[in-house]
């Protein structure tokens, strides 16, 4: 699921513009805790609308479950979602 990308680099550019190379290096992060916030909310949004529930056990794919027990493509993908972009930023 991991992936890396490969792309021209100048270091000249980082010296001459130190502050466009900082919010270039931030982005990947931010993207990350951005993904995270969102996968809280739909998280939190279902159970507030009594879709979803914790789990007895909390793992790494499974952080939450359906409101009457197990799980399914959606809760699924929204804790790998979660804890993925967790660990990436």
């Amino acid at each position: 699921m991991i992936g890396w990308a490969s792309a021209p680099y100048n270091p000249d550019w980082r010296r001459m513009y130190p502050r466009r190379a900082a919010w270039m290096a931030l982005a990947g992060p931010a993207a990350n805790f951005t993904l995270v916030l969102l996968a809280a909310a739909a998280i939190h949004a279902g159970v507030a609308f009594g879709k979803l529930q914790p789990p007895d056990h909390i793992t790494i794919s499974h952080i939450t479950e359906l409101a009457g027990g197990g799980s399914n493509l959606l809760t699924s993908s929204l804790s790998i979602l979660f804890v993925l972009n967790l660990l990436l930023g």
